[in-house]
């Protein structure tokens, strides 16, 4: 069952180039330059260490003269498979950004529950369960953290959009995978 594309909080890609990976990374660091880009190269934990090209994973964000509080981080992995190489992207907020809506969801999950506890415990010794009016406020919290995550993600569009070009005019022949989850950030991938 896949989620429709608003609902998604980290947009993800996945796209094949028929191409050895040593060949994409070389590809990706020579094409993916740009003044407004920040891109950073790390070794993938559990990598082969034999190769001297052991980058498999690369962070491309906009420098910060560029950069918003919804600007985009795009995470690419790239993982060989037969005579091609696979690039797995996903778009997030900033780490701090997505860490706090994680905190601040989990924190409400928390809230409710014990909620939902107290409010019962209210109930069996026959007082009026109040600890239960948290509840609905918890879940207007958790609504309003979600809307403001959309606007995010409509605020960071434009910037998702440049940047999925650019790697796709960096990567040149490659092609989307079928089942990857887009957010209408290119017209030839379909949810």
């Amino acid at each position: 069952m896949s989620l429709p594309p608003s609902l998604h909080h980290r947009p993800t890609f996945a796209l094949r180039v028929p191409a050895a990976a040593e060949s994409v990374q070389i590809r990706l660091q020579q094409r993916l330059v740009d003044p407004r880009l920040e891109v950073t190269w790390a070794r993938t934990p559990g990598a082969a260490a034999a190769s001297d090209r052991t980058e498999t994973h690369v962070l491309i964000t906009f420098r910060a003269d560029h950069r918003h509080f919804w600007s985009p981080w795009l995470h690419l992995d790239l993982q060989v498979e037969e005579h091609q190489t696979r690039v797995h992207g996903r778009f997030s907020p900033h780490p701090s950004v997505w860490t706090g809506f994680a905190f601040g969801y989990l924190s409400l999950a928390v809230v409710t529950f014990f909620a939902l506890v107290f409010g019962y415990s209210q109930t069996v010794v026959g007082t009026s369960p109040v600890a239960l009016a948290v509840i609905p406020v918890a879940v207007a919290i958790a609504a309003l953290m979600w809307w403001s995550a959309q606007i995010g993600q409509r605020l960071a569009r434009e910037q998702m959009t440049q940047i999925r070009a650019l790697l796709e005019e960096a990567l040149g022949d490659a092609e989307p995978e079928a089942s990857a989850r887009s957010h209408h950030l290119a017209p030839h991938v379909q949810a």
